[in-house]
């Protein structure tokens, strides 16, 4: 097992990083683990496993793209289908978590749900999306 990478974010008020995943991987697959800070102490809250893992199928750029050739035809645009990370060679799922923001290309989008903890969320999902 060796660490990949991590993303910290803000959940709630505030302005200071709350939460943060590490990511980690052991040569075929990726995981996570979410994490979340109370009264400044980091508490473990889920792994998430591959499965609960998304690259959408194409760039901003890429859809706005196919909208617009949609568009021009007056058709309904064919979107590119989102992919499991189960679906993705392990040396690419590496890069895509290795090149989240700030330094790399790709964004996170986090869904939560409502959890057994009163203090924390449930995340279910994580999505990879490259904004460019």
């Amino acid at each position: 097992m060796s660490s990949i990478g991590r993303y910290e974010y803000v959940y709630g008020a505030g302005n200071a990083p709350n939460r943060k995943i590490e990511f980690f991987g052991d040569g075929t697959r990726v995981w996570a683990q979410v994490y979340g800070k109370r009264t400044g102490v980091w508490h473990e809250i889920v792994r998430i496993d591959e499965a609960q893992m998304t690259k959408e199928g194409a760039s901003t750029k890429e859809k706005v793209r196919i909208m617009m050739e949609a568009r021009k035809e007056n058709k309904s645009p064919d979107y590119p289908k989102d992919k499991s990370f189960i679906d993705i060679r392990y040396k690419h799922r590496v890069n895509i978590i290795k090149n989240l923001q700030p330094t790399g290309n790709y964004c996170l989008t986090i869904s939560n749900n409502i959890g057994t903890n009163p203090y924390f969320e449930m995340v279910e999902q994580l999505t990879f999306f490259d904004p460019t």
